[in-house]
This record gives C-alpha cells, sequence and structure tokens, in this order.
C-alpha cells in the first residue's frame, strides 16, 4: 500500500511539473533571463511538493490510513535493523596452545542490540578451562546493551584467546539473523 501511495506522490509532483510549465512557450526565449529562471524552476519545484504534500494528506485522509513520504522512508530505512530478533545460540572455535577448543554463546536481539548473553566453557585443557572461567565472569558487561555490530572483544580479564572464540561464535549469530531486505 505505502509502494502505491509513494507513486501517485511521485505522479502527483510530475504532473505538476507538467501543469507547471503547460502555458510555457519553449520556443521562445527572447524574454528569459537567468532571475526568471532560477524563480520559476524554485516556485515550480515548491509547487510541485506542496500538490504532492496535499495530495498525499488527501489520500491519508481518505484512506484513513498513514501516508510515508519518500523522506519518510529514507529515514526508516536508515533505521530498519539488520538482524531478526531473537535468541541465537552458536558454537565458536578458536586455536589454544593446547590444541582447539569450542564455546557455546548463546545471545538475544532485540532491533540489533544484545538484550541477553550467556557464555558455556567447552574447553577440555586445564589452562583453557581456567581462561574460559576468566572470560565468563568478564565479557557480560562488554556484550549485553551494545549493537551486535559494535562487540570487538580482544582480552577478558587476562583472557585472549577465548574472546577469539566468543567473537567466532558472534559471527555465527550475525551469518543467522542477518535480514536480508528485497530491494524491489
Amino acid at each position: 500500500m505505502q509502494m502505491i501511495i509513494l507513486i501517485v506522490a511521485i505522479a502527483a509532483i510530475i504532473l505538476g511539473g507538467a501543469k507547471y510549465f503547460k502555458n510555457s512557450n519553449p520556443t521562445d526565449t527572447s524574454s528569459l533571463e537567468t532571475n526568471t529562471i532560477k524563480t520559476a524552476s524554485d516556485t515550480g519545484i515548491a509547487d510541485m511538493i506542496g500538490e504532492a504534500k496535499g495530495a498525499a494528506k488527501a489520500m491519508e485522509n481518505g484512506l484513513g490510513g498513514n501516508v510515508t513520504t519518500m523522506g519518510q522512508m529514507m529515514t526508516t530505512n536508515e533505521e530498519m535493523p539488520v538482524y531478526a530478533d531473537g535468541m541465537y545460540t552458536k558454537t565458536g572455535t578458536y586455536i589454544s596452545p593446547a590444541g582447539s577448543e569450542t564455546v557455546t554463546v548463546s545471545i538475544t536481539l532485540a532491533s540489533d542490540i544484545v538484550t541477553n548473553a550467556t557464555f558455556t566453557s567447552q574447553a577440555i585443557n586445564p589452562n583453557s578451562i581456567s581462561n574460559q572461567a576468566k572470560f565468563a565472569t568478564g565479557y557480560s558487561d562488554l556484550v549485553v546493551g551494545k549493537n551486535i555490530d559494535e562487540i570487538a572483544l580482544t582480552v577478558v580479564n587476562g583472557s585472549s584467546l577465548t574472546s577469539n572464540g566468543f567473537m567466532d561464535a558472534i559471527a555465527h549469530v550475525k551469518a543467522d539473523a542477518k535480514i536480508l531486505y528485497n530491494s524491489n
């Protein structure tokens, strides 16, 4: 419905321009001056915008719904979430001096903001178990309440490699949660 309204508004702008210039003689340039062209152009654009706004308001009143202008659509598109809301649980891997280790991360997203996060250690090596435990006590304040695209953990409570596994899991969450908007 919004697309139809947008098309009608654009048509009103185009038709308004045609109406404004329909009485002019394109072959008679003898009386044209720069100021006249500027004024006609400015006035024509202002008239067309006014007519489009009037048409949109009339359609809104007639249809009893909301009419979205092109400016509002651009603002809305800029504010549209990148990721779908929901809870995502993913495993991340990293290489420790003792070998490959994994972590499990659950993230809850709402409008691209992490509203909850849990971290589960899957370590096998005693040093990795210790480092993952250190990480688990400090990561939450760095993640919850943040936009998922702004999360970039490196060292948390002295644990650096565990952060790599956490960020790997976040990358998997982002891949699964990504919203693909239709550009048509």
